[in-house]
Order: C-alpha cells, then structure tokens, then sequence
C-alpha cells in the first residue's frame, strides 16, 4: 500500500514539475526566419483585405513574398 500511495505521489510531482522545463527543448528563430515569418503575415494580411481566394491568393502570395525578398537583396548595377 505505501509503495502504491508513493508511486502515485512521485507520478503527480513529476506531472507538475513538467511545465518548469517545457521552454528548454523550443527551437530558437534565427533572424533571417523571423523575417519571414513577418513577410509571411504581412503578405497574408494584404491577400485577405483584398478578398483574395484560391489561385488569385496564391499568385498574391508569390509575388509579394518575391517582391519583400528583391527589396531585401542588395540591387546589382550594370558596370561598363
């Protein structure tokens, strides 16, 4: 009975103690990727105000992330 009652004490103390330690095993964004997540919502944000469904949303999406990153990258000029 007392190896019963501690079994089930010990199982509900490391079941409380979980959330203590849910934070170490979270990967960590890179800049580079939160970047892109916000592109990601901002563009997303656009289709939606504009009421863009199905391929018309898609072809938005694909232009406007496009768009962020040819922003984003340096401009190449035409030497002589």
């Amino acid at each position: 009975m007392k190896a019963t009652i501690t079994a089930v004490v010990l199982g509900l103390s490391l079941t409380a103690l979980n959330p203590l330690y849910a934070d170490e095993g979270k990967k960590q964004f890179s800049e580079k990727q939160l970047a892109q997540q916000q592109r990601m919502k901002d563009c997303s944000a656009q289709a939606k105000e504009k009421g863009l469904k199905g391929e018309d949303r898609k072809a938005h999406m694909k232009e406007c992330l496009s768009g962020d990153a040819a922003e984003a990258a340096p401009k190449k000029t035409a030497r002589k």
